[in-house]
Parts: structure tokens; sequence; C-alpha cells
């Protein structure tokens, strides 16, 4: 008989450093996904599309072209302006009065650092290669003024200064269901008021901006479409065979991962809370494995 007690009593201890020991691993573990898993399975799907519509080594810029610096300068460059200005809504003046001159000036600093070398060097500049340089553009944009969870782990922006505060906020419930809020794209498309594709590029004259699936659907038909009419004007690429008459599928909702950013905010929330119970479990859980081996081993 008292072995057994002895051996329950030792199962007690064991399971109560166990608890201690694993609570938080299992609470740090709970705020590693956030917001940004699941941006970060969207950004996939997208570059699964962009690695489609624009293969590499495919449509290579020939620098020897007459209209090379025309097309990068402007059908290139302000397509990083338009795929920032349209995730504005342009309905809401204090959301474009704030950005619209800030998207601006950040889509041309962009440029000037990753391209305008490349062009004054006239190199051969892939499309694929600007292709995935969007995704890294947009993340920027996304951390550098909407919100640093979008793009980093649960615990990146937990422990991030004002992180705690911008996770409760009620704003950041709001802009994510925005976020991942989807639209019937012909709907989408038709109240994105844009000129383009031309020579001067996609340029936008009114957005509703940023529901995430829809915008990113229409952004990518629209590389579609400058890319089909670079072809019908004159061919500025590398390969002189390419067909002027290029049969790219174009982009659907359903193409791209839907996110769900409101739900892993709220997990967020709740393991933010959880981990801060470690403060009273893991001082009371060493204190009562303490009280209690003192007690029974009298």
């Amino acid at each position: 008989m008292k072995n057994i007690q002895s051996k329950s009593k030792k199962i007690i201890l064991i399971l109560i450093l166990s608890f201690v020991a694993f609570f938080p691993i299992l609470t740090i573990i709970m705020t590693v996904p956030g917001m940004g898993i699941e941006s970060l399975t969207f950004i996939n799907s997208v570059e699964k599309q962009i690695k489609r519509i624009m293969p590499k080594n495919k449509f290579v810029f020939d620098p020897n072209h007459p209209l090379y610096e025309e097309m990068m300068e402007n059908v290139i460059k302000p397509s990083f302006k338009a795929d920032a200005l349209s995730t504005i809504n342009f309905e809401d003046s204090h959301e474009k009065e704030e950005f619209y001159l800030k998207y601006s000036n950040y889509s041309e600093e962009w440029y000037k650092k990753h391209w305008a070398e490349k062009v004054k060097n006239k190199e051969q500049i892939d499309l694929y290669d600007i292709g995935l340089n969007f995704i890294e553009f947009d993340k920027s944009v996304a951390e550098e003024f909407q919100s640093f969870g979008f793009v980093n782990t649960g615990i990146q922006w937990m422990f991030k200064s004002g992180g705690l505060k911008e996770i409760f906020s009620k704003n950041t419930y709001e802009m994510s269901l925005r976020q991942q809020t989807i639209l019937d794209q012909s709907d989408y498309d038709d109240q994105m008021k844009y000129s383009g594709p031309g020579l001067n590029g996609i340029k936008i004259k009114h957005s509703v901006g940023t529901k995430i699936v829809n915008n990113k659907v229409w952004f990518l038909n629209t590389q579609i479409d400058s890319i089909k009419f670079a072809l019908k004007l004159t061919n500025p690429f590398m390969d002189k065979t390419l067909s002027k008459d290029q049969n790219i599928r174009y982009v659907t909702v359903n193409d791209l991962k839907w996110p769900n950013f409101t739900s892993t905010l709220v997990f967020l929330r709740f393991s933010a809370v959880v981990i801060f119970f470690n403060i009273v479990i893991i001082p009371g859980g060493i204190g009562l494995f303490l009280i209690l081996r003192k007690k029974w081993n009298k």
C-alpha cells in the first residue's frame, strides 16, 4: 500500500513539473502563427500565379530595344505606384489624404533602389524578377504603413513596441475584416477606375481599396494585359519568337488563397492573454512542487 502511495506521489510531482515545463512552451507556440502565417499562404499563392504568368527567362527585356528605357520608366515604374495606390479607398477622403502621397513617394524610392541602376546599366531585366519584387514591395508597404502583424509572426508582433496595443485594437480587427472580404470580381473590377495598359503604364483614378484577394486578382490581370499590349505594340523582349497573341489565362479569386485574418487575430488575442498566465503558473507550480515534495518526504 505504501509503495502504491509513494508511486502516486511521484507521478503527481512529475505531472506538476511536466505541466510547469510544458505550459510556457505551449503558450509560446500558440502565439507564433498570427496573421503573418495567413499572409504567407496568400503570398505563396500569388507567387505561384506570377510564375505561371511570367515564367523565368520568358519575358526578358532587351536592353538594345529602342523602347527599353521607356518600358521600364513609363510602364514598370508606374506599376509599383499603381499597385500601392490601388489599395487606397478613394471614397474615404481621410485615407486618401493620409496615404496617397506616402505611397507615391514610397513606390518611387522602391523603384529607384531596386531597378533604376539596372536600367541605367542597360541590364537584361526579367519580368519574372520584377513580379517577385512586387511581392516584396507589397510586404514592405504592409509593414511600413498598415500593420506589422500582416507580414510577421504573432510572437514577433507581440514583443514589438506597441504590438500588444495594436493586437487588441478595434481598428486592427476592422482592417483585417476589410482585407479578407471578397467581392464578386467583376463588381470589384467595375469599381476600379484607371488608365492603361499603354506606354504610360497603369494609372489609378479611383479605387475601392484593398479587398486583398480581389485587389491582387485585378493587379495580376492588369499585368497580363500589359504583357499583351507590349507584344502587340512591339516585342521588347529578348525572345523575338514570342507570339503577339500570347494565351495567358487570367487569374480568378479561386486561384488565390483566401486569408482569414480575423480568426487568426482572435486566436492571437486569446494566446496573448494565456501567455501571461505563465507569471502565475511557473512560480505557483514550482512552489507547489517544493511544498508537496517536502511534505511527502517527511
